[in-house]
């Protein structure tokens, strides 16, 4: 058994969460326009991935616990098929969703599993370009992956099938090893945290556990998958993988709930234009905008006024860009930082969305610039935090005042993501299970040519399938409203 290394205490945490709860797990679904047939040329593709594998010593990594801590081990055992070429047996561009979803209850088995799975599933062999149009779904173990580095992986797997099947494939040695080093040993690494032996837990422990959540947000509509389709997904040598009603079962028994939207064209590039002359970071306009959706909900739902309330929320930053390391580096780079917006506003207010919005959105914007000045999230204190809140949730308790209404994650313009002349990333949505009461849910977006992605996963226990809908809805609204 050879070991890579110790799992970072941010990983640890997520391991801890997918291992004992199934909560956590990280499916990402990248629509792709392809010049290539990667079913009639479904040798090469397995190839490529096979040398996609080898930049990467964690696609080839499993976990294995040692006394009381989680590893990094080499897995070259693995027998398991996972890579799957999947053909539905109906044409709809929405069967992507049916093996999305489905992999929110696919766990990773210790020390058995590679710690990922690749679904590519053909949605229309038949584009009026003479082109080809594929899902990917990754199903990757959030503690060797994130948001950013999963974009950056896929895209370079693509720029692999190219370079393979145009016979312009030659690695260098230096582009390996530079992902082989900062995998599995980055220098004075931040992420790695030690509690000081003086700090008392005491403190950091919510003994109450009250609900994260009202409770009038269990108290609305539950939407169930019903097709009545006898489709089914099969593999290239024609045996099943599995029906659309056993998919459909399987979502419609879980916990984790599932939203998506890809938002107009034009609204967004309008959008993007008042950004730069007001010299303001989108992000910011996403705050303020989910938490204007979630003051809406919040007031439908509770049948009262929120304008006495702050909406809190946990805002996701890739911390390799400071770092100088490049999104191909697998690993968890992120941390976080908490956002916070008083709701003493109304929306409906004749100015509001030409003067007071975007007074929200400039002093987000400020807050902003200020978290990402200050660096707190490469501290030691930051470090030693997580540190400690994974040792308290491996002691079966919660974290003390760790309450947000969800996480924003914002990816950013991917537009000039490099991907070579053969295939083109049309769409992206990801999204976490969540499985425990003191886990709530991930609003995720990202842009690609002026096209907006957002997706929201959540935790169906703690927040009904009719209250996901409106916020989604809502946001939508909002972003048309803000970009007039």
């Amino acid at each position: 058994m050879e070991i890579l290394r110790k799992l970072t205490p941010l990983e640890d945490i997520f391991n801890f969460y997918t291992q004992e709860t199934n909560s956590l797990i990280f499916p990402t679904t990248f629509i792709i326009e392809s010049h290539i047939d990667l079913f009639h040329h479904h040798k090469i593709t397995s190839q490529s991935i096979e040398i996609w594998k080898d930049l990467h010593p964690l696609l080839s990594s499993s976990l294995k616990k040692i006394s009381n801590d989680f590893f990094l081990i080499k897995n070259n055992e693995n027998k398991k098929n996972n890579v799957h070429f999947l053909k539905p047996s109906d044409s709809n561009s929405l069967n992507w969703l049916l093996i999305h979803r489905s992999q929110f209850m696919n766990s990773f088995q210790l020390e058995a599993d590679l710690l990922w799975r690749l679904f590519i599933v053909e949605l229309d062999s038949n584009l009026p370009n003479g082109c080809f149009k594929y899902s990917f779904t990754i199903n990757i173990h959030h503690s060797i992956s994130d948001a950013s580095n999963n974009f950056a992986i896929i895209a370079e797997l693509l720029g692999l099938i190219e370079k393979n099947f145009t016979k312009k494939l030659h690695l260098s040695e230096d582009q390996r090893f530079a992902h082989s080093e900062f995998e599995l040993n980055f220098p004075n690494d931040p992420r790695f945290g030690l509690i000081d032996p003086n700090t008392s837990l005491e403190q950091f422990i919510d003994y109450e556990k009250k609900p994260l959540l009202p409770e009038y947000f269990k108290h609305g509509l539950k939407f169930n998958i019903c097709s009545n389709s006898n489709g089914k997904f099969t593999y290239l040598n024609g045996k099943d993988y599995a029906t659309f009603l056993d998919l459909e079962q399987q979502i419609n028994d879980s916990s984790t709930g599932y939203e998506f939207k890809k938002i107009s064209h034009s609204a967004l590039k309008k959008l993007y234009g008042k950004c730069k002359v007001k010299n303001l970071k989108l992000n910011s306009i996403f705050e303020v905008i989910s938490s204007i959706a979630f003051k809406k909900i919040s007031e439908k739902f509770s049948g009262i006024s929120c304008s006495n309330e702050t909406n809190k929320y946990e805002v996701t930053i890739n911390i390799r860009p400071f770092l100088n390391i490049s999104n191909n580096v697998m690993g968890c780079w992120v941390s976080f930082f908490e956002g916070e917006l008083d709701l003493d506003f109304e929306e409906t207010d004749e100015n509001f969305w030409s003067i007071k919005f975007w007074s929200l959105c400039e002093k987000k914007c400020q807050a902003l610039h200020d978290n990402l000045n200050k660096r707190e999230f490469l501290s030691r204190e930051v470090a030693e935090g997580s540190a400690i809140l994974c040792k308290i949730l491996k002691n079966g308790q919660r974290f003390k005042d760790y309450a947000y209404n969800y996480a924003i994650s914002n990816m950013g313009d991917k537009s000039n993501q490099a991907l070579g002349d053969m295939f083109k990333i049309k769409e992206y949505y990801t999204g976490l299970s969540y499985n425990v009461d003191n886990e709530f849910g991930l609003l995720a977006t990202c842009s690609i040519n002026f096209n907006s992605f957002w997706s929201f996963s959540y935790c169906r226990n703690l927040f009904c399938d009719e209250a996901a809908k409106l916020f989604m809805d809502s946001i939508e609204e909002y972003i048309l409203k803000a970009s007039q």
